[in-house]
């Protein structure tokens, strides 16, 4: 098992939810925050700290006595059902909070539904052993992406009125 990069994810999921915090405290200060910033953020959140959660859990069901192998198959089939229901939860949200912008969703938006229906089919496919369960791996990469991409967002907000 490639223990030592899951250990990495874990990191920088942390480091994303970490500067998160610091950024929404300097942007409650510098103004209310608008309904997507609040989106982008509970992203940053969710998906950094589901890959700190997925990152660790193989290593700690290993540390168990669960082979390698079927640690990271149960681990897939979590990991497939908590994304799953966060996206069920999340994209809707998403949908409306654009709306109450009057924004119009980005194309990267619908980039990254795309990206996560194939998350679930790596997932899925991990899950049931049909492929190498070190594929994993692309799965957490996709959380720590989508959490980089809302945090940037999230980070160019702060103080934009200030200077425009």
């Amino acid at each position: 098992m490639t223990q030592d990069l899951l250990f990495v994810f874990a990191e920088v999921g942390i480091a994303f939810a970490g500067f998160a915090g610091l950024v929404t405290v300097l942007a409650a200060r510098a103004r209310q925050s608008s309904v997507l910033e609040l989106l982008f953020l509970n992203t940053v959140l969710a998906t950094s700290l589901s890959a700190v959660a997925f990152s660790l859990l193989p290593p700690s069901l290993v540390g168990m006595g669960l082979d390698a192998d079927i640690a990271l198959r149960v681990c897939a089939a979590l990991f497939l059902a908590a994304s799953i229901g966060y996206g069920s939860w999340a994209a809707p949200r998403a949908s409306a909070a654009y709306k109450t912008a009057g924004a119009t969703p980005p194309w990267t938006w619908r980039l990254n539904i795309g990206l996560a229906f194939g998350q679930w089919i790596l997932l899925a496919l991990c899950a049931l052993g049909f492929v190498s369960s070190s594929l994993y791996i692309g799965a957490l990469f996709f959380f720590l992406y989508l959490a980089g991409s809302s945090f940037f967002r999230v980070f160019a907000s702060v103080g934009r009125d200030r200077w425009s």
